[in-house]
């Protein structure tokens, strides 16, 4: 009677382990099959806890690259135009200086004034450069053209048709980067009423019209074959033109802004994403492992039980 009991005893013991043997193996091929530490929270309410807070934190790194990655491309159309536009402007300058010289017959005038203004409209495309259909450098109005030409009387004037609100990135909590710069190529406009300008239109303080303006009046002095008002056309030229390298410099200066935010974007994202790695992803060479020792110690359980004589009682429980 007693050697039943202790035969039983044994039995039950060796049953248990089979079937503890046989949790672990179902868990470690989980583990293995999805690959992630956590599948629900009763299976680590900590590191539940930790793996929202770094997925959170992820979220928001990845809009951050995003929007950095995308003011980044465009303050590069923004600098790349601005860049062409400061080569075209200083053959522009050369022009009108060859001009000035009065030996010049009225013939060579003219022709100089085509060919600035072949400058002009050169200058009037790239001011109009788009980014995404919209004109880059019309602020956030979405306009498609940032400036417009209108003539009066063979007098041309560029109309800036923009918001003068540069649109800008959100690159860190509390940071933005402006990703393009509005009118960079002046305002200026016509006013509306020339007796009382207003801000943003010529005569209103020491606003200087736009670039292609300032041109346009230059062609249209030396249309006439002669270059005695040079001097006076050089000096508007000049002042529009220092605005115009003033702002190619802030874009120049935003761009590699932008740029060294995108590569801090870009490192604290790949570092959450490392950190949610650990949390998250299975140690496969390490659970393998466990697996395999799982498996040898299921088999011996098994083995030890059948030794007894007591499949049917094994059978009954396992099933």
């Amino acid at each position: 009677m007693t050697d039943r009991i202790g035969n039983a005893s044994l039995v039950g013991s060796l049953v248990n382990s089979v079937q503890g043997d046989q949790n672990t193996l179902v868990n470690l091929q989980q583990l293995l099959a999805t690959g992630n530490n956590i599948s629900k929270p009763s299976d680590s309410p900590v590191g539940i806890s930790n793996l929202l807070a770094v997925q959170t934190g992820l979220s928001r790194a990845n809009q951050f690259v995003a929007n950095a990655k995308d003011g980044s491309t465009m303050l590069g159309v923004a600098n790349g135009a601005m860049s062409t536009a400061m080569n075209v402007l200083q053959q522009a300058r050369t022009a009108i200086l060859s001009a000035g010289n009065g030996a010049l017959p009225s013939a060579s005038i003219k022709a100089i004034a085509n060919q600035i203004n072949g400058y002009v409209q050169t200058l009037a495309g790239i001011a109009n450069t788009q980014y995404l259909g919209v004109a880059i450098f019309g602020g956030t109005s979405g306009a498609q053209s940032a400036y417009t030409p209108t003539t009066t009387s063979g007098t041309t004037v560029y109309t800036y048709q923009g918001n003068g609100v540069a649109p800008s990135r959100t690159v860190a909590p509390g940071v933005t980067v402006n990703a393009s710069l509005a009118d960079a190529f002046g305002t200026g406009n016509p006013p509306s009423n020339p007796a009382s300008p207003v801000s943003g239109e010529l005569g209103y303080a020491n606003n200087t019209a736009n670039i292609m303006t300032t041109l346009s009046s230059i062609v249209k002095d030396l249309q006439s074959g002669s270059s005695a008002n040079m001097s006076t056309d050089l000096g508007k030229f000049d002042t529009a033109f220092a605005v115009f390298q003033t702002n190619a410099g802030q874009v120049g200066a935003q761009y590699q802004q932008m740029q060294a935010m995108q590569q801090q974007t870009t490192y604290t994202q790949q570092s959450l994403n490392t950190q949610l790695g650990a949390i998250q992803n299975v140690d496969v060479a390490s659970v393998s492992t466990q697996y395999q020792q799982a498996l040898s110690n299921y088999q011996v359980a098994l083995y030890a039980t059948a030794q007894l004589g007591q499949q049917p009682s094994l059978a009954t429980y396992l099933h």
